[in-house]
């Protein structure tokens, strides 16, 4: 909670009066399929954080759309890379599979484009959601993966990606993340 939930939250309440006296601000949390979908056990207090993260997403959109202030949550579901693969390989010793017969049979099951995201590819709905196309986009959450949305497991922190007032209205996005 106190990273999930607080830490975005904090982050939030320092920067909301530069926001609202610009009259813009554009912030994107990054939840978790686990806030949606029924977790492991062990994943309980992670899946609760995410949905709390989740709530808040709407609730500054509704509190704070009056200020001229957006707020969307980017919802990743499984992740290709260094948390995922592991998971898998466990997975298939766990069924007595291999890693390549695990991972094929878990796409069929969960994933309707048979392909696992990396982080680059779900990372593009944050321009987007921080950009004026986006400008009529409040309180939602962007589903970023291929996932059908049933096992979501990924790890990720709350992230903030917005046009803060240090750097202004025309502030370029990092290339050196989004190209």
């Amino acid at each position: 909670m106190n990273c999930n939930l607080f830490g975005a939250l904090s982050l939030f309440q320092a920067c909301l009066p530069s926001m609202r006296a610009r009259g813009d601000g554009r912030l994107i949390f990054v939840t978790s399929g686990a806030a949606n979908n029924r977790p492991p056990g062990y994943l309980a207090s992670y899946a609760a954080s995410k949905a709390a993260l989740a709530s808040l997403v709407r609730s500054i959109a509704i509190e704070h759309g009056k200020d001229g202030i957006r707020c969307n949550g980017v919802h990743l579901g499984p992740v290709d890379g260094e948390n995922f693969r592991p998971w898998i390989a466990g997975l298939a010793e766990q069924k007595g599979l291999s890693f390549e017969k695990c991972f094929s049979d878990y796409l069929e099951a969960e994933f309707p484009l048979r392909y696992v995201p990396t982080a680059r590819e779900c990372a593009g709905t944050v321009p987007y959601l921080a950009s004026d196309l986006a400008r009529v986009v409040t309180g939602q959450e962007s589903r970023s993966t291929a996932a059908s949305g049933s096992r979501c497991r990924s790890a990720c922190m709350p992230t903030f990606s917005f046009r803060q007032a240090r750097v202004g209205m025309n502030a370029d996005l990092r290339p050196d993340i989004f190209p």
